[in-house]
This record gives C-alpha cells, sequence and structure tokens, in this order.
C-alpha cells in the first residue's frame, strides 16, 4: 500500500471550527491553526459541520471572508521522482459564480481546477475527487492549493472547496538500506536509492536504477531500462529489448550477464564521456574497436571479447588512461551499432 506523504490531509486535526459563529474559522495568511499546513495568498475559511466534509467532519473554502486565499503543505520527495495527488473538489453552493475555480501547484507546475455547485446544497455538496501527477526536483516539494475564483463583490465568501489530500509516490523507492523491490504487471519505475539492493522488474517495460551500492538489477519479461549509478552492479536484462544505461565513466564497473547484441543496448552520455560523441546516434565504426586498447585517436569504445570487458578511452592516444565500462559476462559479439549516444 503506497504511503500517504501528507499530513492531516482531511484538515480534522486544528483549532475546531465548530468553536466558532456557524461553525466557520475565517484564516489569515501564515496562519497555522491547521495542524501541518500553512495559509497562503489570502483568507480562507476552515469549515467545520456548517456543511458535508468529503472525509471526516471538516474542510476548507478556498475564499475567506472575504479573500482569495491557499492553503500549503511541504513535504520529503525524490528528485525525478514521480508522485501522484488527489483530492476531493466541491465548491460553497450559497451564491454566484456557480463554477468554482481552484488552482493546485508543485515543483514548478501547476493545472487549473474546475467545479459546478449548480443543484449543490450544503447537504448535498456532491464532493468529486481529482487527481494530478508531478515529478519533484528537490529534496522537498510545497504542494499548495489556492482558488482563482473572482466574483464582482469582494465580500462575498463563496469559493472552491477542498477536503481529503493525499500524495503518493507513483515510483518503487528503497531506503538508505538494502532493499528488496519488485515491480508489477505493469510498466515501473524502480529506485534502489542507498545499500546494496535487489530490484526486480516482472513484466512490463520497467526503468530500473540502483542508485549507491552494490545492486543487482533484474529487468524481467519487456522492454528494460536498466542504469546501476554508482557501485558495482550486476545488471540482468531479461527477455525483451532492454537498453542499459551508463551516464558517467566514474562509476564503478557493472557486469552486464545476458547482453543480446540482436535485441539490445548500450547508452550512454555524450555531455558526460566526452571525446567528439555524437548525440542522438550510434557510435561510428571509426570510434569502436575489438580488442584491448585503442589503435587510432579515433578510437573511443574497446571491447574485448575474449574477457567481454568493454572500454571506453576519451582520446584514443593513451594520453588519458581508457575506463573499464563495464564487463559483458556472456562475451556476445558486439558492434558499434550496439553502443547508442544520447545527449
Amino acid at each position: 500500500m503506497p504511503v500517504n506523504l501528507i499530513k492531516n490531509g482531511s484538515f480534522e486535526i486544528g483549532t475546531d471550527p465548530n468553536n466558532y459563529p456557524g461553525s466557520i474559522l475565517p484564516l489569515n495568511p501564515g496562519a497555522t491553526d491547521i495542524q501541518n499546513w500553512v495559509v497562503t495568498r489570502e483568507q480562507i475559511d476552515y469549515k467545520g459541520d456548517v456543511w458535508q466534509a468529503a472525509d471526516g467532519n471538516r474542510s476548507l473554502d478556498l475564499n475567506g471572508s472575504p479573500g482569495i486565499g491557499g492553503i500549503a503543505q511541504t513535504f520529503n520527495t525524490i528528485p525525478g521522482a514521480k508522485y501522484q495527488v488527489t483530492f476531493a473538489l466541491a465548491g460553497n453552493p450559497f451564491d454566484a459564480p456557480a463554477i468554482k475555480k481552484m488552482q493546485v501547484e508543485a515543483a514548478g507546475r501547476s493545472v487549473t481546477f474546475s467545479f459546478d455547485t449548480t443543484g449543490k446544497s450544503n447537504s448535498n455538496m456532491g464532493w468529486e475527487q481529482k487527481s494530478w501527477e508531478f515529478t519533484a526536483t528537490l529534496p522537498q516539494t510545497t504542494l499548495e492549493f489556492f482558488s482563482v475564483t473572482v466574483d464582482d463583490d469582494p465580500l462575498k465568501s463563496v469559493g472552491p472547496a477542498l477536503d481529503n489530500v493525499k500524495v503518493i509516490s507513483l515510483d518503487i523507492i528503497g531506503t538508505s538500506s538494502p532493499d528488496v523491490l519488485q515491480g508489477t504487471a505493469g510498466n515501473d519505475v524502480i529506485k534502489g536509492l542507498a545499500g546494496d539492493d535487489i530490484l526486480i522488474g516482472k513484466a512490463g517495460n520497467d526503468q530500473i536504477v540502483g542508485g549507491s551500492g552494490k545492486d543487482i538489477l533484474i529487468g524481467g519479461a519487456g522492454n528494460d531500462v536498466l542504469t546501476g549509478e554508482s557501485g558495482n552492479d550486476t545488471l540482468i536484462g531479461g527477455s525483451g529489448k532492454d537498453t542499459f544505461v551508463f551516464n558517467k565513466t566514474s562509476e564503478k564497473v557493472d557486469i552486464i550477464t545476458d547482453f543480446l547484441a540482436a535485441d539490445d543496448t548500450i547508452r550512454v552520455d555524450a555531455s558526460n564521456f566526452g571525446g567528439g560523441l555524437t548525440a542522438n546516434s550510434a557510435i561510428t565504426t571509426a570510434q569502436f574497436v575489438l580488442g584491448t586498447r585503442a589503435t587510432t585517436a579515433d578510437h573511443r569504445f574497446i571491447y574485448d571479447n575474449v574477457s567481454g570487458n568493454l572500454f571506453f578511452d576519451v582520446d584514443g592516444t593513451g594520453v588519458t588512461a581508457q575506463v573499464l565500462l563495464t564487463n559483458l559476462s556472456s562475451e556476445p559479439t558486439l558492434s558499434n551499432s550496439d553502443i547508442f549516444v544520447v545527449a
């Protein structure tokens, strides 16, 4: 079961709005009366049993008395990981406009949601479940909900209603300890992070990233993308057309156990490798040689088909020592067309 990263998502913990006139507590920007949340922009109304909540007994009107406000919470995230936001949306049915609009923002992205209050009432709010996804860019992400409902009368407190906020990771993410993580029958993103992990994609076209540690990555069925990152990792593609990613020459040596030239690809990063590699294409025949060392200044990838070692030489002259990139333990036939360069 995915863990909800949001605390107090139904706004049940905080100063009790039922102790205030009309079971409504107006909250100004910066207020922290609702545990784990902070009010943003302008005033909002913290609602008690004045109307039907989606979950529990409390919810929010993001238009205050008066004000066009918002609410925000900051939580830990992993840069590059994808997250799903779900929440219940309704609107204050007391007055116009009938269409209430709210914006959701996180990680530099935002989206606007709307709700039609026509035919709704305090006892029949008509809550709708909404969802949205974002990709984290920082170790902490702030999620904000704010009203964009404007009326000619600024004193009206009739905005979008919010309740039951949840955020879950759509990726399968490890910890700082050794983990065993398994995917599903679908397309999964699995990230081991720290520790010596075992990461298993199973079926589907999976993206598996080891992180630090000595990891074992197993693609399984499907066309998988395996990235060992730092550490001496073992990469097992399984069936399907798999891609083995090497982002830096400074990463430790990985072992690829089942590379098949007919199906699989080695992918390298032009910007980090250097050596005049051209992005978005396979390396040229002049940049590939069989043997144990470069013999011309054009050679960049050297494959020893006896040992299965694949080397990279940034200049082909020996001025800078070649680097052992990976060992293909099955000692397959390899050519320049099996090595693809990305930007």
